[in-house]
Formats: C-alpha cells, structure tokens, sequence
C-alpha cells in the first residue's frame, strides 16, 4: 500500500503521475482554506506545479492586483466597480458593503466585498460536474428580414428539435 503524501513535492510527484497515466497530461494542483483560494492558487502552480494559497498570503499576493484577478468578477463588473474608485483587489476588501449593494444589488455587493476578503463558503465535493442542460446553436448564413424566414430554416418541432441533438445527449425536454 503506497503512503499518503505528507509534502507539496510528494503530492505533486503522485499526482501528476497518475493524471499523466490517465490522460497523457499535465496537471497543476491549487491549495487553499477555501475554494476560491484553491482555485486561485491553481492558476499560479501553472503549468504543472503546485501553489498553495492561504488566507495569511492573500493580500501579499493579490491585493494589488486587479480585481478581475478573482473568480467570478469579470470585466463589466471591474469596470463598474473601476468608476467606484475600486481598481484592486485590496481596496474592494475595504469597499463599504452597503454601498456596492446600492450599485450592484443587495447580494452582489456584499458578496464582492467578501470575494475580495478571501472569505467563500463554497463547498468542495469529490462528484464530477454534471451538465444540467445542452444546448445547439444556428448561425445563419445569411440575415433573416423577417419571422416568417426563421421559421422555414429552423426546427419546426420538439422532434426534430431532438434530431439535431448529439447522440447520447438528448435530455429529458426541449423546447424552442
């Protein structure tokens, strides 16, 4: 029976030996108290290292970073959060709570400020990501003037609808 590894060499050692049996690829390994740390930290074992992130190393790692750094801000957000005054990921830590929910909404805001502070009560669970819907998409070649068009050019009913789907994917509905 092989030992558990105790170092973040040791568990790098064994996991990027098994991911490269199992997929012929490299893998990097994030480390954190919390999800949005582990994730994080991921990107900055990259490519095929490890990095563990805690909440001691987060703002001397990150809090002069943009904050866009962070999962779940994206540019439209950092942008709006940009014409508040908050560029960093430190000074959205510092940000009044209830003046982000008055600009971004009552869960949002407080939820950046939170983000910002390292604190995620995201569960981590060991079950593979199930897709709850799948979806096709049809551009056209050409623009369509009217309804009367599309409707000629596209699906006519949930049945063919359903043809179009992948084998082995089709769900338990469709609608258009």
């Amino acid at each position: 029976m092989r030992s558990k590894p105790t170092t973040q060499r040791g568990l790098r050692a064994i996991s990027s030996s098994a991911s490269r049996a199992a997929t012929a690829l490299d893998c990097s390994l994030g480390i954190g108290q919390n999800k949005l740390q582990a994730k994080l930290a991921t990107g900055f074992g990259k490519p095929a290292g490890i990095f563990r992130l805690t909440h001691e190393s987060w703002f001397a790692l990150l809090g002069e970073q943009p904050t866009d750094v962070l999962w779940g801000i994206g540019a439209k957000t950092a942008k709006r959060l940009g014409g508040m005054g908050i560029s960093t990921v430190l000074e959205l830590s510092r940000a009044d709570s209830l003046a982000l929910a008055a600009a971004l909404g009552p869960t949002t805001g407080p939820w950046l400020v939170q983000l910002a502070q390292s604190r995620d009560s995201s569960p981590v669970v060991g079950t593979p990501y199930m897709a709850r819907s799948h979806s096709r998409e049809t551009t056209f070649q050409e623009d369509l003037e009217d309804w009367t068009a599309y409707a000629t050019k596209s699906p006519s009913s949930p049945g063919e609808l359903l043809m179009m789907s992948p084998i082995g994917k089709v769900g338990p509905s469709a609608s258009l």
